[in-house]
């Protein structure tokens, strides 16, 4: 398959599993856009939510893409209740502008970067430093202008001195989820995403497990949109995902909890 056709059915595979819906939400259904790395997770915090509590199954929407994307969409007008992203500042940003609610704003859950390759060929990377060698073609990772896991990934590169190696053999994705399928299907020889994104994949390999010393800390928050027209539900529903009732559901999916506290972290306190 040619190269710009095998890209083209990829985009349209991906805008179809992580997209559920960006239409206007009737009145009693909330919209809730996010990062695409949550997909799975929040669509299982969901289910339990809304049976738990004897809800309608539509009572919750979703719109997943980059977080980035997500931002820009309901800065533009997008009808969202609550938006949860994989970058905390993007989060605060939008809180300091004033489109959070008061007392609209939570910390939920931290995250990795791993470097993985396909399952079903040995790899010529074995390890990080294998990325300075020439035995490779192409390393799959998120766009760092435009998406949260590419920054991290340019970061932890830069750290370890090997961004410059691999500048010129990048496949760049719109979202972490493209940069997974890339490798899944073997158009890229690695790339680096989230632990949490192959918790439960069985076609790729972790080659490493980057250390948190070579990135900021990768925090994931929500805030309620000011905007939206159900924020007391979106409201309940972050609240939700912050509890001892949502963790056990954030740790399946292998999201970890913020570990020190804000200040430890580098990040503002509120």
């Amino acid at each position: 398959m040619r190269p710009a056709i095998s890209h083209l059915l990829l985009a349209v595979l991906l805008a179809g599993s992580v997209t559920v819906s960006c239409s206007r939400t009737r009145d009693g259904t909330m919209m809730v856009f996010a990062a695409a790395s949550l997909t799975d997770v929040l669509q299982a915090q969901a289910e339990h939510f809304l049976t738990e509590r004897e809800l309608p199954g539509d009572t919750i929407r979703f719109h997943f893409h980059s977080s980035n994307a997500s931002a820009l969409q309901i800065r533009q007008g997008a009808p969202a209740d609550l938006f949860v992203s994989a970058d905390d500042g993007i989060l605060l940003g939008m809180m300091h502008a004033g489109m959070l609610t008061r007392a609209g704003y939570q910390r939920l859950v931290s995250n990795r970067l791993v470097l993985i390759a396909p399952a079903r060929h040995e790899s010529p990377i074995q390890q990080s430093s294998d990325l300075a060698g020439s035995g490779w073609r192409r390393l799959a990772i998120g766009n760092p202008a435009s998406t949260p896991v590419g920054r991290y990934a340019r970061s932890a590169l830069e750290s370890m001195d090997l961004w410059h190696a691999v500048e010129g053999r990048l496949l760049l994705a719109e979202h972490v989820r493209q940069a997974l399928l890339y490798v899944r299907t073997g158009e890229a020889d690695a790339g680096i995403v989230y632990l949490s994104d192959v918790s439960n994949v069985r076609d790729v390999e972790i080659i490493e497990i980057i250390s948190p010393d070579h990135t900021p800390a990768i925090v994931y928050s929500g805030g309620v949109i000011r905007a939206g027209r159900n924020p007391e539900a979106a409201r309940e529903f972050l609240r939700y995902l912050a509890s001892d009732e949502a963790a056990p559901i954030w740790r399946r999916f292998g999201f970890p909890p913020i570990i020190g506290q804000p200040v430890e972290l580098g990040i503002p306190t509120i």
